[in-house]
């Protein structure tokens, strides 16, 4: 009993493992695109789907309307908030008009969608049935007669005018009105001879569009009549004529509307050729012809060359499966590509990738099956096998490694667990792996290359175990590996690549040499690179290897570029990459060799495809400045059109060596995955290309490939300001926008939306990500912009205020551009204070302030003028007064340690140049004053005085010595207080040295002349003083004297004359004093700035005080305003000497005179003229006026010193001039004095 049971459930355990298997067998090699929630989709169910003439496509689930751009889902839902949302987010219909209007139907109702304004208006179906709700759940949207829809309800068929919103209902059983089965309708066709053909619940009708009324469907079967009373769901006509009907749980019905002949086809679990499921819910026959089935258990593709279907299922190990069996709708886009609506989203086919042949590795469900049945490779379709997830019914490993066709089309499979073999004849695969128990099982290793020799021998080079020779009788293994004692063994057991040459010899690459191996003697010729030999080989590490057409054996290397062998010679020539050579190689790693029939040589490198014409020694590379989309090229092959097709790391592609361009296919468009492998791909005699990579292989032949022709729709989808999304001006919405985006052709922008994007959408469902967009800003951008998918928003910030043009362009996965642009018209509004008003108040307030610019700039302009007069008037005062002084300015820079000087003195040695210190020029001062400079220099320096004043005698250039007086301060310190520059004067003072000798040598003769003076009155004194003391003696003496009786008046007498005459001589001598005290006060004066008619009129009342010998009349004419610089009281002092001199000399023997005082100011000097109106003086008297001791009274005890002693005053002390004149009606003198004005 316990046997039996074991017995029965292995023999359902094979069952089930064998239904599974013939279930999922079938699956071809279509990839799907999913999506789901994940991408956008509002839910998974997707009911029903359409794109409408702008490209859009439009989804519907049981919760709400999406539209897809390729990129991004915009939904749409129901919103009780909102009057003009979907009136249910349950949707199962949709149709657009010939005017391009989207007619929706939900579970509530009849939808239609303004594109203008992106909501929707509502339309109620009825409202006087008794079944409301059944009326408004509107399962087909039909176009009837113009402007009119059939809507296909669950109680019943209405007849909808789009014009006047009217309806006529129809029911199919008139006697049951509410819901029934026969009542709902779920499908209408209008056939080729006009019949409408209605798909109920309960059965097909034929609804007579003239009568208003339906009839079931009957047909003829063996003789007998039957009535179609399966549930509809779906109905079709192919262009041929029939007519393809889809049940709920029947299968699929074929009519001929002709004979009304019906055939049903089922599915069968036991066939994996029948329908998927028998519950069919859409049906699409496609632009090309073919009928598409959606089922409850996936798609199914009808085969009219055998009346079978293809089987599309979900696997959960491929991601490119149908995402879920549950397949409710069907439809296709204008670019070829076929829609499928799931539970689990929509899924898109792209029929362009079943032009690559996929197979890749499947899981198996029982793993003691090896070899499973494929489908077998025909090429008129381009298909391979495309092993489902039964068993090991595939490749045992999906990492490819080596491909190999023979003659005989069978195809060997290197991968990393072992060797495949695919024999077309039997459509079984056999696995050979290694056992380490079997020394005749493949050796370990991933196989890395494969060779059907010239006899029929298989090769297989492994990379730890070897080379490999199979022999089909023995079903057996023969290794040929690397043996450490036999240096005439295999150079490595890791091989990379195995040819053949025209002699029959193998040539095999390994990671330690290259081997020349005969078949026949079974002996290896071993080429390794000899560091001394640069005709040996540029490296061991080789990774394959070619016959030329000259029979040179090509080689490339891991690390030494390309190597050519030249069989005569045993030598090799390098050509290796050199950076500063773009005519050599472009990379030292190249991994595969073609040459095709031009003998042009190409090679797959790491930095792209090289081409070579043997001979030239120039290497021309082409790689992502060309459109290679990644640059390591693991194969290269041709085709017999001349492209040259390579493999990559981001997908296989196709070089146009006339356009110098390569087209891309990646993952997406067809390629096992965008990773490729090194070695792994191989051409086959009939053209067949193989690539493999890290998920199986393709297979086609390249003149099969065909690139889309369709040129993407154009859209700009939103309009963003600062990154958020913008919807049409709603109520209080600020939005720039009218209209939807989609509908807008102008957009006008606020100042303040100086940051905006436009989102670009180039509608294409191929490889949506690969297409590329060129967009423009006209009257901003200078050129065209070029962007890619993912960078498909044109931003742009502080846009000035104008009219632009934005156009935009772009172009499919293939490089078809689209015919025209799409453009929308820019207007940005300018700012408040960027208006015409603004500006006009700008120029008017511009002119205002330009005016009152203008008028103080002129009055500046006046003021710098007047200013720059005189400030050359300074500097030429300056320069005058340094001329004029016989000075010079100098300045010491002791940070740089430079002097520099200007209005240099005469005769001077230069001391302009570098000096740090005093001791750098005190050299050319005379050695008796060099003490005194530098001790008051570095005083002065050490903040000891507040100035630098000293006198001292410099060397001459022709080697005389001049005084010199020096005088400077220090005007800038740093911040340590430390002097940094010093400016002063040099003023040569020999001619005031000279003065003083002249003055010392008059004050000898002063000093000569005082001796004199007072000489003789003392002389006279000291003589009267002896003989009244002599007298004296003798009277007291003298008896005659006593005997005459002297009496004491003649006593007093004689005595009294001498005492006067010394008393007078005394006088005479303090009066000289009194003079030479007056001459030496002329130093330490006090300088300031007074007012000159004040001192004037002080020295006029104190004339006026004295007690004058006559009457005397003093004029003075002096304005207030003259200001004088010097002192006062010398100004007094000189002016009672000219009173003094007046009245003695000029008024001598008059009982009247006049002086008048008269004071002006001309050209910065006061000039005041002392006039009296006295005796006057002689030519000669005139020129001596101011020598000391001249004086025209002498006899009258006068000595000659007031008029000097006024010049000296004048002269040294106010600094001034003094000149003396006769009137010239000799009527008394002028003196004139010329003072400092203030």
């Amino acid at each position: 009993m316990i046997k039996s049971l074991i017995r029965m459930f292995c023999v359902a355990l094979l069952f089930v493992s064998f239904i599974v298997e013939s279930v999922l067998a079938s699956n071809n090699n279509l990839r799907f695109s999913r999506y789901s929630l994940e991408q956008g989709l509002s839910q998974a169910t997707v009911t029903c789907m359409l794109q409408d003439y702008q490209g859009f496509l439009w989804i519907c689930t049981q919760d709400g309307l999406n539209r897809f751009d390729g990129y991004t889902f915009k939904v749409f839902s129901f919103d009780s908030e909102n009057q003009h949302s979907l009136t249910s987010s349950y949707i199962e219909a949709l149709y657009e008009d010939e005017n391009g209007v989207l007619w929706i139907g939900t579970s509530k109702g009849l939808n239609r969608f303004d594109r203008q304004k992106e909501r929707f208006e509502n339309f109620e179906l009825s409202r006087e049935r008794r079944d409301y709700v059944g009326s408004q759940f509107i399962r087909i949207i039909y176009p009837a007669d113009k402007n009119k829809l059939w809507i296909g309800t669950h109680n019943g068929l209405f007849l909808f005018d789009t014009t006047d919103h009217t309806t006529q209902l129809y029911l199919p059983d008139s006697n049951s009105p509410g819901s029934s089965s026969t009542n709902s309708i779920q499908a209408i066709l209008a056939d080729q001879q006009g019949r409408l053909w209605v798909g109920a619940e309960a059965g097909l009708m034929l609804f007579d569009t003239t009568k208003g009324s339906f009839s079931r469907f009957e047909y003829e079967n063996l003789g007998k009549s039957f009535t179609f009373d399966k549930s509809v769901t779906s109905i079709v006509q192919h262009p041929q004529g029939g007519i393809w009907i889809g049940t709920y749980n029947s299968g699929l019905y074929r009519l001929n509307p002709v004979t009304n002949a019906v055939q049903n086809f089922r599915a069968d679990n036991r066939n994996s050729r029948s329908l998927s499921h028998d519950r069919v819910r859409a049906l699409h026959i496609s632009q090309s012809g073919e009928l598409w089935i959606g089922t409850r258990g996936g798609v199914s593709l009808y085969d009219s060359t055998n009346e079978s279907f293809l089987r599309y299922q979900h696997n959960p190990t491929q991601k490119y499966s149908l995402s879920n069996d549950s397949v409710w709708s069907i439809s296709e886009d204008n670019s070829g590509g076929i829609w499928f609506g799931t539970g689990d989203g929509a899924n898109r086919v792209n029929m362009e990738t079943r032009q690559f042949g996929h197979q890749s590795q499947s899981y198996s469900i029982n793993p003691r099956i090896t070899e499973l049945n494929g489908v077998n490779q025909n090429k008129t379709n381009s298909t391979i096998v495309n092993s489902s997830i039964s068993g090991l019914n595939s490749i045992s490993h999906k990492r490819i490694r080596s491909l190999f066709k023979t003659r005989s089309n069978v195809l060997w499979v290197g991968v990393d667990n072992g060797l495949n073999r695919f024999d077309p004849a039997t459509e079984k695969y056999t696995h050979y792996f290694h056992e380490s128990e079997n020394s005749s099982s493949i050796s370990r290793g991933m196989v890395m290359s494969i060779l059907v020799d010239s006899q029929g021998q298989i090769w297989a080079g492994t990379y730890d175990g070897g080379v490999n020779l199979y022999s089909e009788e023995k079903k057996a293994f023969k290794h040929y590996q690397h043996i450490k004692s036999d240096p005439n063994s295999l150079s490595s057991n890791r091989i990379y690549s195995i040819k053949e040459d025209f002699q029959g010899k193998l040539w095999i690459g390994t990671v330690d040499g290259l081997n020349r191996f005969d078949p026949e003697l079974e002996t290896f010729e071993i080429f390794r690179n000899k560091p001394n030999d640069p005709h040996s080989i540029s490296d061991n590490g080789i990774y394959s290897t070619l016959q030329g057409k000259s029979g040179d054996i090509w080689v490339a290397t891991r690390n030494g570029g390309l190597n050519r062998l030249n069989l005569k010679t045993g030598k090799f020539q390098r050509f290796s990459h050199d950076p500063n050579n773009k005519k050599t190689v472009s990379h030292s790693r190249i991994f595969a060799l073609y040459q095709d029939d031009t003998g042009v040589l190409w090679l797959g490198t790491k930095n792209g495809l090289d081409k070579h014409v043997p001979g030239s020694g120039v290497f021309t590379s082409y790689n992502k400045k060309h459109g290679l989309a990644n640059e390591t090229v693991y194969a290269v092959a041709g085709d017999s059109e001349g492209f040259i097709w390579v493999s990559t790391n981001h997908g296989l592609a196709r070089f146009d060596p006339k356009r110098e361009s390569f087209d891309v296919y990646g993952e997406s468009r067809g390629a096992q995955s965008n990773e490729f492998n090194n070695g792994a791909f191989f051409k086959a005699e009939d053209g067949e290309l193989f690539f493999g990579g890290i998920n199986g292989f393709n297979r086609f032949y390249p003149e099969t490939i065909k690139n889309n022709v369709f040129p993407p729709k154009l859209a700009i989808t939103q309009l963003l300001l600062f990154n958020r999304p913008t919807r049409p001006a709603i109520g209080n919405n600020d939005s720039p926008l009218v209209n939807a985006m989609t509908e807008t052709r102008s957009v006008t922008l606020d100042y303040k939306d100086y940051v905006f994007a436009l989102e670009l959408s180039a509608i294409h469902f191929n490889s949506p990500f690969q297409n590329r967009y060129l967009y423009q800003l006209e009257g901003f951008d200078r050129g065209w912009i070029e962007t890619d998918a993912k960078n498909r928003r044109a931003t742009y910030t502080n846009l000035p205020s104008g009219s632009y043009t934005f156009r935009f362009k772009a172009s499919n996965a293939d490089g078809v551009w689209s015919l025209h642009s799409k453009d929308i018209e820019l207007h940005v509004q300018p700012a408040p204070w960027r208006t015409w008003w603004a500006y006009s108040l700008y120029v008017i307030i511009f002119s205002l302030i330009l005016g009152s610019f203008i008028r103080v700039k002129l009055q500046q302009l006046a003021v710098e003028r007047r200013t720059a007069r005189a400030i050359a008037l300074s500097q030429k005062r300056l320069s005058t007064a340094l001329w004029g002084s016989r000075s010079e300015m100098w300045e010491w820079n002791m940070k740089i340690g430079n002097v520099e000087r200007e209005n240099l003195l005469p005769d001077i040695i230069k001391l302009t140049g570098p000096a740090k210190s005093p001791s750098d020029f005190v050299e050319l001062i005379h050695e008796d004053d060099r003490t005194s400079f530098v001790c008051a220099l570095e005083e002065h320096l050490q903040g000891k005085s507040d100035f630098l004043e000293t006198s001292y005698r410099l060397k001459t250039k022709t080697e005389d010595w001049r005084w010199i007086l020096d005088r400077g301060q220090i005007v800038e310190r740093d911040h340590n207080g430390n002097p940094v520059v010093m400016c002063g004067i040099l003023v040569d003072i020999s001619q005031l040295k000279a003065s003083e000798l002249s003055r010392v040598q008059s004050i000898r003769k002063l000093v000569t002349g005082v001796a004199h003076e007072i000489n003789t009155p003392l002389g006279i004194s000291i003589t009267a003083i002896s003989l009244v003391n002599d007298e004296v003696k003798n009277i007291y003496e003298s008896p005659e004297l006593n005997a005459k009786g002297l009496t004491g008046d003649q006593l007093e007498e004689s005595v009294g004359d001498g005492g006067r005459l010394v008393a007078r001589n005394l006088i005479k001598i303090s009066q000289l004093i009194t003079e030479f005290k007056k001459v030496a006060e002329f130093s330490g004066t006090r300088v300031y700035a007074f007012n000159l008619a004040e001192v004037l009129q002080d020295c006029k009342e104190q004339v006026s005080c004295y007690e004058l010998p006559l009457e005397l009349d003093i004029q003075i004419n002096c304005s207030n305003k003259i200001l004088v610089l010097g002192e006062p009281l010398i100004v007094k002092q000189v002016l009672e000497i000219l009173f003094d001199n007046s009245i003695e000399h000029g008024f001598q023997n008059r009982s009247s005179g006049t002086v008048s005082i008269d004071a002006q100011t001309q050209q910065g000097k006061v000039i005041v003229t002392f006039s009296d109106s006295g005796c006057g003086m002689q030519t000669h008297e005139l020129e001596q006026a101011f020598e000391p001791f001249f004086t025209t009274k002498r006899i009258d005890r006068h000595m000659g010193l007031g008029l000097h002693t006024a010049y000296a005053l004048v002269v040294n002390e106010l600094q001034g001039a003094i000149t003396i004149t006769d009137n010239n009606n000799g009527d008394g003198v002028s003196v004139i004095i010329e003072l400092k004005s203030a």
